[in-house]
């Protein structure tokens, strides 16, 4: 690992952290914009600098292509699908994703269907609003379609905060829902014949790998101190809910504090400090499922 000099370790140092607006990211990251954290180890010998963390908002496929289209941000939120695109630029930081179990994307459809042949038939030739391209849950989405023989489906991106009013205007016939859109699908009418989640676990056994946090590589020298310190603000966070919810409900699309509240206890989790063996393993299995699927 490459380490700044002496000198160097005293001038002051900003860096940009990509992250989306949801609450797991706001409650993840609060503690960490507010108060930057030490460039080295506090039992370091040497004397270490703070380094302050701004922050860059975004929808999660923004993101995505931001850290696949040149490697504009140093620190980034973004879907694994993503980060196993852009490992040439970036390496995965330990803390701060999102996996977990029955947390995954759900395929919403304005309409009731009365049987999976009915919702088969249907995806074959009706338009699927996602979230985005680059997203875990349109990777997770193609490789179901696969196993039921739709190669081409018909494909369409939106916001993914407009999927849902979508459907409810009849502008589409299907949408893949992510973040906390699980949470306020009902009130839209709509049914959730599929979860994307419950199939990936079923198939696989593990988690579902849906974000992670990429830190390029010309920033490296920051990569272990930059993982104690988000894992210190989950702490923070954890111990201190109150000082974060201001900054967590500002940022939230419209959420009611139980559906906030709900959103950051599925989200995050033990993974979000350190994924272990079984979040590696999820997240190698789908790197290997998305080389070999081709996205059109």
């Amino acid at each position: 690992m490459k380490w700044h000099t002496i000198q160097e370790r005293y001038v002051k140092r900003n860096i940009t952290l990509g992250l989306s607006p949801c609450p797991n990211d706001t409650y993840i990251f609060h503690h960490l914009i507010k108060e930057g954290f030490a460039e080295s180890s506090a039992t370091s010998a040497t004397a270490v600098n703070r380094i302050t963390v701004n922050p860059f908002f975004a929808d999660v496929e923004e993101l995505n292509r931001r850290a696949l289209n040149g490697a504009e941000l140093p620190v980034t939120k973004v879907s694994c699908f993503a980060a196993a695109l852009a490992s040439e630029h970036y390496e995965i930081l330990p803390s701060g994703g999102a996996l977990g179990h029955n947390c995954g994307p759900l395929l919403v459809s304005r309409q009731k269907l009365s049987s999976q042949d009915e919702l088969l038939d249907r995806l074959r030739c009706s338009r699927i609003l996602i979230p985005g391209k680059t997203t875990t849950a349109h990777l997770l989405l193609r490789l179901f379609l696969k196993e039921h023989g739709i190669e081409h489906p018909l494909i369409e991106e939106a916001l993914y905060s407009d999927i849902l009013p979508s459907l409810k205007r009849a502008d589409a016939d299907f949408g893949l829902i992510i973040h906390e859109e699980r949470f306020t699908y009902p009130s839209y009418g709509v049914d959730a014949p599929v979860d994307l989640g419950q199939w990936w676990e079923s198939h696989t056994g593990l988690p579902i790998p849906l974000g992670c946090i990429l830190v390029r590589r010309d920033h490296l020298d920051l990569f272990d101190a930059l993982d104690r310190a988000i894992c210190e603000s989950i702490d923070h966070a954890k111990a201190h809910l109150e000082e974060a919810w201001p900054f967590i409900k500002s940022h939230a699309q419209a959420l009611e504090d139980t559906a906030i509240r709900s959103h950051i206890d599925l989200y995050v989790t033990d993974y979000s400090r350190n994924p272990g063996e079984k979040g590696k393993a999820a997240f190698a299995l789908l790197r290997e499922k998305a080389a070999g699927l081709i996205l059109d």
